[in-house]
C-alpha cells in the first residue's frame, strides 16, 4: 500500500477509485482491510500531500462517514 500511496503523490493530480471487494474460493492471499486500517491509509495520504484528495464513500454507512470526517479533521483538512 505504501507503494502505491508514494505513486499517488508524486505523480497523478486526481486518483478516483471505485470498488468493491471480490474474492473466489481459495483465494488464500486476499488479505482484508479493516476499518481501523483504511482510517490509518486515509490519514497517510492526507498528510503526504496538500492537494485535493476525492473520496467517494457509501452514503450509509454513518459510522465510516463520521471516522472519515474524524480523521479528515485530525489532519487539519475538511471533509466536504
Amino acid at each position: 500500500m505504501e507503494n502505491i500511496i508514494s505513486f499517488i503523490v508524486e505523480i497523478i493530480d486526481l486518483f478516483l477509485l471505485e470498488g468493491t471487494e471480490v474474492s473466489f474460493d481459495g483465494d488464500d492471499e486476499l488479505i482484508r482491510q479493516t476499518e481501523q486500517s483504511l482510517q490509518r491509509d486515509f490519514a497517510n495520504i492526507l498528510k503526504q500531500t496538500e492537494k485535493l484528495v476525492v473520496v467517494n464513500p457509501y452514503e450509509r454507512n454513518i459510522d465510516r462517514l463520521l471516522a472519515l470526517q474524524n480523521t479528515a479533521h485530525e489532519n487539519g483538512r475538511k471533509l466536504l
